[in-house]
């Protein structure tokens, strides 16, 4: 096991401890537990059963582990989602905004890392290349990323908070089915991948809309210390410093047009963090 790979264990298991302790503060350690308990089951299957598969993937053995998955990997996925879904809750009153915006706060991370991760080698796609995919990234993985994060959201605003795992794991497993009907009817090379996830977004955006207009009601936001506000951003900074810092350090060996569409996704992260950490401000306000 090497510096690096101590580096991040530690790291993230600090952030982790950090997200508990706001988890605890407001009451939310049910959302933090169930979606690190999710993070393992949906994991270590997923590692399981495509392995060797073009598209599937595994990880770097080096990490402290926890059957096939590493323990950094398990405690990002809650406290990723844990802070996404606090963040996004201070910004709207609208349960059905939590929902649908909480995932894209969540996708905003992955987009920024994964391609960094890969070059590390902390873990590697089974059949890509750099020209393959989404920069050499299955374009499904960003796909999923985005519906798993909603199907957990949604089963733990909608359905029995203890049911969760379960039912959003079904969830799951029939929304990528759906979605992957358009692409197997198609028969799209990797080539094209990048235009069908950009497809999947344009779609899930719009059915944000839809819910937006027919469903939003003003609820109670969530009344969280500004103190706890800040931590939640700590974590997530964390992610940022490691994909800046490896960004630049792979200057050379990056494409012009990964580079651009890095910095979008920093910038759009800057600009939620101003309308979050504004006090008593409300996406209806955009």
């Amino acid at each position: 096991m090497s510096l690096i790979h101590i580096f991040i264990d530690l790291v993230v298991i600090l952030l982790f401890i950090i997200s508990f302790y706001v988890a605890y503060k407001i009451m939310k350690i049910d959302f933090l537990l169930l979606s690190t308990l999710f993070a393992l089951i949906f994991e270590n299957l997923h590692v399981y059963f495509f392995k060797g598969m073009e598209g599937g993937y595994y990880y770097s053995t080096e990490f402290l582990m926890l059957y096939n998955v590493p323990v950094f990997v398990i405690l990002s996925w809650g406290v990723l989602l844990f802070t996404s879904y606090i963040l996004i809750s201070k910004l709207t009153s609208s349960k059905y905004e939590r929902i649908f915006l909480t995932p894209l706060f969540v996708l905003i991370i992955d987009l920024v890392i994964d391609f960094f991760a890969v070059k590390l080698s902390l873990w590697t796609w089974v059949g890509y290349s750099i020209m393959d995919g989404f920069f050499g990234i299955p374009a499904g993985n960003f796909i999923a990323w985005l519906i798993i994060s909603f199907c957990f959201v949604l089963c733990y605003e909608l359905i029995n908070k203890w049911l969760v795992v379960v039912f959003s794991y079904i969830l799951f497993i029939i929304l990528m089915n759906i979605i992957s009907i358009p692409k197997l009817f198609l028969n799209l090379s990797k080539s094209y991948e990048s235009s069908y996830m950009f497809g999947v977004f344009i779609i899930y955006l719009l059915f944000y809309f839809i819910f937006y207009s027919y469903f939003y009601r003003r609820e109670n936001c969530l009344n969280i210390n500004g103190n706890y506000l800040i931590l939640m951003y700590l974590c997530r900074l964390f992610y940022y410093l490691f994909s800046i810092i490896l960004l630049i350090s792979l200057w050379n060996q990056l494409s012009v047009m990964l580079i651009f569409v890095v910095f979008i996704f920093y910038l759009l992260e800057i600009i939620f963090a101003y309308f979050i950490l504004k006090p008593s401000r409300s996406l209806r306000t955009f």
